[in-house]
């Protein structure tokens, strides 16, 4: 059920679609069906692996709502890294493809080499 009524007329689209599977179906869902296979173990009087599977559901509750958290994080991190990675290509690529530095340097010593001679 939509939290705001303008969620109300906000047309159904494939991405909408995909927030509310994400947001309700999977971070609930997934927890929910393993309580529900722990009620099964109970039923059957298995209760070591009730209690498994109620540990798995809240360990599994727990990890979905921290990456929840740190996603948006995490996402900047690797903006950074990309944008940091792009960059040290892009210089990698222009030193190895230009010659400035070379032609500089054999200036240099045309230019010096007047000075390397030993008088006469």
């Amino acid at each position: 059920m939509p939290e705001n009524p303008q969620d109300q007329n906000t047309p159904l689209t494939l991405e909408n679609f995909w927030k509310i599977l994400d947001s309700k179906l999977v971070s609930l869902g997934t927890p929910a069906v393993l309580v529900g296979v722990a009620l099964d173990f109970a039923r059957k009087s298995e209760w070591q692996n009730a209690g498994l599977c109620v540990v798995a559901a809240v360990a599994v509750w727990f990890v979905i709502k921290i990456c929840n958290k740190i996603a948006p994080r995490i996402d900047k991190l690797l903006d950074w890294m990309l944008d940091n990675a792009e960059i040290l290509l892009q210089n990698l690529w222009a030193k190895l493809t230009s010659d400035f530095e070379g032609k500089y340097y054999e200036r240099l010593k045309f230019d010096c080499r007047e000075c390397q001679r030993p008088p006469t």
